[in-house]
């Protein structure tokens, strides 16, 4: 490793600006230095100095400009007060299992934070067995392409954002990879290990997957956890309890290769969160598993939804649910939905016919705002409860009610400006 010259007049200012402000500084932030196997100079910071002796691989500020507290999260590096000398690296990185320093055998076992940040040159790094964390923006806006990470068990917040990527082998003993841990990296296939039970937000956001593959023991994947653009077909496993949203959060980028969505049986109850399936503008259909408890809002608006036939165990229909599904024909309500929310059917043009089940209590304002909607067959024999005017429309709409329930529907509050 051969560090970067900084120019003189540029320490010069350093060291001005350094006096004038009249800060402390810790200097340098590593504890000892040791050469690898293939001559690259590596820094490390001892973890432990008492058996067993560990140590974790960290960064190298050669400046009085190295400040105390460090960045919490990985948009904070960079920050003005944190400044991080580049270094050019040989394209291969090995980390070795132990260094010796004063006559003590250490084990390397960590990647400290930030520890490569934005450093060049790099292009595969090779960790030891040893090596089980990866620490927050380890390698992030590094020039790393290919890690090979045997026994890594912790990879944290943002460790290889925006790092070029192109595969990632993610070993079998991971436990936890934390929010944006490869944000904005080339990844394009993903294997996801068993041992992970929740997949945390923007993990792999803008990475161009065309395949994920989720294995049993998956139970939460967080918004934008993955995104759907490039895949063409996602299978969760019945280990899946809770999915967050899984598209591009942009209109302008909603052309979606996404045309299937499998979730398998289970007896865990499943719920669907907020905009999950937004934008998902080629998924034409799903088959929700019966043991769906719960929708979120908006979760299939602007998506290319076609045909569907809604779980029976959800009881309502969120917010804006189906709102701008301009390709909705069909939709199958449950038997134990209780209420429609304001906005679900949102100019859905054409979905022509719907049916409100016997259990219905409540329809919320503007629930069929400028759909397509000119014929309900209403279950109901309680007529529901209106929030101002559910159904609006520039055509004629025809309400079916059951045998001998015309007066009470003519009676009830709101029901009288469709009758």
């Amino acid at each position: 490793m051969k560090k970067s010259l900084l120019t003189t007049a540029l320490f010069a200012l350093l060291l001005m600006c350094g006096a004038a402000w009249g800060q402390s500084y810790s200097y340098p932030p590593y504890d000892f230095t040791s050469v690898n196997a293939d001559g690259d100079t590596l820094y490390y910071r001892i973890t432990s100095s008492e058996p067993p002796y560990t140590v974790a691989v960290t960064r190298c500020h050669d400046s009085i400009y190295h400040t105390l507290p460090h960045p919490q999260y990985a948009w904070e590096v960079g920050q003005p007060g944190f400044v991080y000398p580049l270094y050019d690296y040989d394209s291969l990185i090995t980390i070795p299992s132990n260094v010796t320093h004063n006559n003590v055998n250490y084990t390397v076992t960590s990647v400290d934070n930030e520890a490569f940040y934005e450093q060049k040159g790099m292009h595969t790094v090779i960790f030891p067995s040893t090596v089980t964390i990866i620490d927050t923006a380890a390698f992030y806006l590094s020039s790393v392409e290919h890690v090979e990470m045997p026994n890594v068990t912790h990879i944290l917040y943002g460790a290889f954002t925006g790092a070029p990527l192109s595969s990632v082998d993610i070993p079998e003993c991971i436990v936890e990879i934390g929010a944006y841990a490869f944000d904005g990296s080339h990844v394009r296939h993903l294997n996801l290990p068993a041992g992970i039970d929740t997949l945390r937000e923007y993990a792999f956001y803008n990475c161009p997957l065309e395949t994920v593959v989720f294995h049993d023991g998956i139970k939460v994947v967080e918004d934008f956890a993955i995104t759907a653009r490039f895949i063409d077909t996602i299978v969760f496993p019945g280990s899946l309890e809770k999915l967050g949203r899984i598209s591009i959060n942009s209109y302008a980028a909603s052309n979606h290769q996404c045309k299937q969505i499998v979730i398998e049986e289970s007896n865990y109850p499943l719920e669907i969160g907020d905009e999950c399936f937004m934008y998902l503008n080629n998924l034409k259909t799903i088959h929700l598993p019966i043991r769906t408890t719960a929708l979120g809002r908006g979760c299939f608006a602007y998506s290319g939804m076609e045909t569907i036939a809604l779980p029976q165990q959800i009881r309502v229909i969120p917010v804006a649910c189906f709102a701008g599904c301009d390709s909705l024909r069909e939709v199958v309500l449950p038997e134990n939905l209780d209420t429609i929310e304001r906005n679900a059917f949102y100019d859905d043009t054409l979905l022509k016919t719907i049916t409100i089940p016997a259990n219905v209590k409540m329809i919320k304002n503007e629930a069929f705002r400028t759909s397509g909607v000119d014929s309900v067959w209403m279950e109901c024999v309680e007529p529901p409860l209106f929030d101002r005017k559910p159904f609006t429309s520039s055509h004629t709409i025809h309400f079916t009610v059951p045998c001998h329930t015309m007066e009470t529907y003519q009676s009830a509050p709101g029901w009288s400006t469709y009758s």
